[in-house]
């Protein structure tokens, strides 16, 4: 089924096929901290943008981002160094990715904070709940290839919200028991990403000084981890069924579009 949108709000047309390759092999699921309705305000442009990051990341190109992205991340200087930005558009010079995952990427937004002029997001990505297909049909978790990788990150997006955030964007949000893999509109609106923190910039001089509470954020995300820590262990080493790895359902996905093409 190819997802075909007409007279989308940045005047594209998105005729991207996510319903076969390395994108249909997987999903995004979203939960969030008390108080954070992942179908409203901020959280729509942070998942629309983790989502668009990660799917332009595998496939090479950022035709596989969601519309809107463009206009709304931040690039990064064509002079010097920004942390915050250095990280924040998928690398798509590197081509597609060899040997992509399969499985369920699944997030938590841990918290929103409005500073003076921004917001300031923090997230979990539960990483071991992917997998990679070993040659004899096998899979293990990408958690696997590092001793000391648990398969849990930390991410800190900066975003600035438009003058009416409230009123900048429909409920996006899909029906049950299907919703639709990605949205065939801009659902960035207004809003706009401007900074990226993960682990990976941890040696830089000026990261402290930007997340000073990384390893407590960090902690969290075990904290609140979705499997119990044996559970985490068993999945994060050795090689295991698909059935390990499934592909679940997007939640909470994204409206179904009004015109579909089959």
């Amino acid at each position: 089924m190819v997802l075909t949108a007409c007279n989308s709000s940045n005047g594209d047309k998105t005729t991207v096929d996510r319903s076969s390759g390395p994108l249909s092999e997987q999903s995004f699921h979203w939960t969030a901290s008390p108080g954070i309705d992942l179908a409203s305000g901020p959280a729509v442009p942070i998942r629309a943008y983790f989502e668009s990051r990660l799917d332009g990341q595998t496939m090479g190109s950022l035709d596989y981002a969601y519309p809107g992205f463009d206009q709304a991340v931040a690039k990064k200087p064509q002079e010097g160094h920004d942390l915050l930005t250095s990280n924040l558009r998928p690398d798509v010079n590197r081509g597609p990715v060899n040997d992509p995952p399969v499985g369920t990427n699944r997030f938590m937004i841990q918290s929103v904070a409005r500073t003076d002029d921004a917001l300031i997001a923090d997230l979990c990505f539960y990483r071991y709940r992917l997998a990679h297909e070993n040659e004899n049909g096998s899979f293990s978790s990408v958690a696997e290839a590092f001793a000391t990788d648990d398969g849990i990150d930390v991410f800190r997006l900066l975003l600035t919200a438009p003058p009416n955030a409230g009123m900048s964007l429909p409920p996006q949000t899909g029906p049950a028991p299907a919703p639709a893999p990605a949205p065939i509109d801009n659902v960035f609106g207004d809003w706009k990403i401007t900074g990226l923190l993960d682990s990976f910039a941890k040696s830089d001089p000026k990261f402290g000084g930007l997340w000073p509470t990384y390893d407590s954020d960090l902690a969290k995300c075990v904290a609140d981890a979705p499997d119990p820590a044996e559970r985490r262990v068993v999945l994060a080493s050795g090689q295991h069924p698909r059935s390990d790895f499934p592909t679940s359902p997007p939640s909470p996905g994204w409206p179904l579009p009004t015109k579909v093409t089959v």
